[in-house]
């Protein structure tokens, strides 16, 4: 089949799911995703080998076990007299069935180990269900060259590892700062004003013989009994009305209360914390860009580096159009 006339058949053997979303993604970002797809393979086969070597390993020292076992059953240890004391001593030949068992202990923890440190963070699939998830035009990231530090690559991937803790460390200090009493009074104003809109009395009908409409809220309650059971009952809004007739006086001892608690000085406004968010977010955004590009000249040498986000943007080099 020709390829110029299909653009998606040169890698139809990624995935049979979310095909339109592969149309979208341009040639080189489709390079990556099966790239990506290759090493997955790779991963999932050397899986299935570690998985086989755990447990012939463990079959052995099993083995092994039972047969120290059938020592100690056969040959218990005897009483002597060692240093002037009385003890326990095995037999010599018990020894090489104690250290083989440590030894294979020794090697399923190895192999434990490489099979938690055998795996790619993320899978194809997901990457294109969260694709899919987004709108717009996607365009390839013009790669930048890093700079490699102390001429080793896993060096430079534990630093710039460092810098995205230090980065999301900062990120999380600006989220969690506290409000300034400017926009804590804000908000309060907002919630006040909200409950108080929802417990106003109407009193048009008075003006047509009618009556004062009260606001109504809808109450349900549940019980259980032989049988579980619910009941809904219509009643007037009280807590609404009491704050709307006491909207002025509960909102100046609300406000009182910020100014006897806010703490301006660490304090942000809503705008300073969203332009330096903004900006730590971007300086993040390189460095895992920066990541990826560095774990790609790594893998290289034909290893498989585990991802520790799953940001398809990223993984793909891909953005969306402005």
């Amino acid at each position: 089949m020709n390829i110029a006339t299909n653009p998606g058949a040169h890698y139809s053997h990624l995935t049979d799911k979310n095909p339109k979303t592969i149309q979208r993604l341009p040639g080189p970002v489709r390079d990556k995703l099966s790239y990506l797809r290759d090493q997955a393979m790779k991963v999932s086969a050397m899986a299935s080998g570690l998985y086989a070597t755990y447990q012939k390993t463990r079959e052995n020292r099993d083995e092994a076990a039972a047969d120290l076992t059938r020592f100690d059953r056969e040959y218990p240890p005897q009483d002597a007299i060692v240093d002037g004391k009385r003890t326990k001593v095995h037999l010599a030949e018990r020894a090489p069935l104690v250290e083989r068992i440590e030894r294979l202990n020794g090697e399923l923890k190895k192999l434990s180990a490489a099979q938690d440190s055998n795996t790619l963070g993320f899978s194809v699939d997901e990457l294109l269900d969260k694709l899919a998830q987004m709108n717009g035009k996607f365009v390839p990231v013009i790669p930048v060259q890093v700079k490699i530090e102390n001429r080793s690559l896993t060096a430079t991937l534990s630093s710039i590892r460092a810098r995205q803790a230090q980065l999301r460390d900062q990120i999380s200090e600006i989220e969690n700062l506290p409000s300034s009493a400017a926009e804590a009074k804000a908000a309060a104003k907002a919630q006040i004003d909200a409950i108080a809109e929802k417990g106003a009395p109407d009193a048009i009908g008075l003006l047509h013989g009618g009556q004062i409409a009260f606001q109504e809220e809808m109450v349900i309650g549940s019980g259980h009994g032989n049988h579980q059971y619910s009941t809904v009952a219509q009643v007037k809004n009280a807590f609404a009305l009491t704050v709307w007739l006491h909207r002025d006086l509960l909102l100046q001892k609300i406000n009182e209360q910020i100014d006897a608690e806010a703490d301006d000085k660490p304090a942000m406004t809503v705008d300073e914390r969203t332009a330096k968010l903004d900006q730590l977010n971007k300086s993040l955004t390189r460095l895992l860009r920066d990541e990826e590009a560095i774990i790609m000249k790594i893998e290289e040498h034909g290893s498989v580096v585990p991802r520790l986000h799953r940001d398809p943007l990223i993984l793909l080099g891909v953005e969306l159009a402005k």
